[in-house]
């Protein structure tokens, strides 16, 4: 962690995150006094991640792969299955990030579990806990088990961005907010009580009617057309050689590469 150069409290602006002295993350309510500076407590620092021109880039959807729930738990079905989607999209499988099991009926997708991955898809989808709930719950349900995986792939298109815990942690917890409007019973435990706190009525909360007060909110916000309305940027991934594409390439590929981000520390 050293930084390229240090700021004053007062030219730090976004993405501040407060650090303890023994490196671990946690939130830290950071206020401005009067002047615009921030008001912080002793003995801390203070971390600026920051990607240069904003440009931080946007998980991508891979799927959907048909998971078979009763051979699920083999190891020799696990291997094929990752196989598979590294041939697809190299190196997906040692990514890290999202995915969402879903049960499909007919053109319908159910949502049934969200989850993230701290090391890589191929270690962690089909953990037992995950295994557990295949087996246990899903097997006995109507419909085809299928499963998503959200990465985030690197700019030159070969491998993956590792993606930060709270990135999928906060990630986790907007998907999940989405999935329990389709399927209140969606079998994940951790987070409910928080998104129960924060809901919304006539937004993620069913509303009694649809008054003026709901619907200049849902326009003010644009949550009716914020889906697509930036495009699809998507990526193809390659290795030296492949000739599979793993999602379909943007109409201008992109001339500079994601920045990275860097880090400033300060006492």
């Amino acid at each position: 962690m050293c930084p390229n150069h240090v700021e004053s409290l007062d030219r730090v602006s976004d993405g501040v995150i407060a650090l303890d002295q023994s490196y671990k993350d946690y939130i830290l309510n950071v206020d401005l006094d009067q002047n615009n500076k921030f008001v912080i407590g002793a003995g801390l620092l203070i971390m600026k991640t920051s990607f240069p021109d904003n440009k931080r880039p946007p998980f991508q959807i891979f799927g959907p792969y048909e998971v078979d729930k009763l051979k699920a738990a083999h190891k020799e079905y696990q291997k094929t299955f990752w196989r598979e989607r590294d041939e697809d999209c190299p190196k997906l499988s040692d990514a890290n990030g999202l995915y969402l099991f879903s049960l499909h009926n007919g053109p319908n997708y159910e949502p049934s579990y969200v989850g993230i991955t701290k090391r890589d898809f191929r270690k962690e989808v089909f953990n037992s806990r995950n295994l557990v709930k295949i087996l246990d719950r899903f097997a006995n349900q109507k419909g085809t088990l299928y499963l998503h995986l959200l990465a985030k792939p690197k700019d030159n298109n070969i491998g993956f961005l590792t993606v930060r815990l709270r990135t999928l942690l906060f990630t986790e917890m907007f998907l999940l907010l989405l999935c329990r409007k389709k399927n209140p019973d969606i079998t994940n435990i951790v987070g409910h009580p928080f998104l129960d706190d924060g809901l919304i009525e006539g937004l993620t909360f069913p509303s009694k009617g649809k008054g003026k007060n709901v619907r200049t909110f849902r326009k003010a916000i644009g949550i009716d057309g914020f889906v697509g309305a930036a495009g699809n940027g998507r990526k193809k991934l390659t290795t030296p050689g492949a000739t599979k594409l793993a999602t379909k390439p943007p109409a201008k590929p992109p001339t500079s590469p994601i920045a990275q981000p860097t880090t400033q520390l300060i006492d």
